[in-house]
């Protein structure tokens, strides 16, 4: 999975998407997205909505994987520091 883009390049009212590729990088194995939820809410709260997709028949494991990206991609570019 090749890092992704800083949320500074994802203007509002865009998705924020990454690819999820196999090791030798030739088959899209998932997507995770991050949604947009509107002006007040992306300005006023620290609440984030981020989709999921992969295929129905993906292993377990990969899919338990993929929930972890998802909550690293959230902490690593998405959460503010205090």
């Amino acid at each position: 999975m090749p890092a992704p883009p800083p949320p500074l390049n994802c203007p509002p009212g865009l998705e924020y998407l990454s690819q999820i590729t196999s090791l030798d990088e030739q088959i899209v194995v998932g997507r995770i997205s991050k949604h947009w939820s509107g002006f007040l809410r992306e300005a006023f709260t620290d609440a984030d909505n981020f989709g999921i997709q992969f295929p129905r028949d993906l292993d377990v494991k990969m899919k338990a994987v993929m929930i972890g990206a998802c909550f690293l991609i959230d902490y690593m570019f998405f959460e503010r520091t205090r």
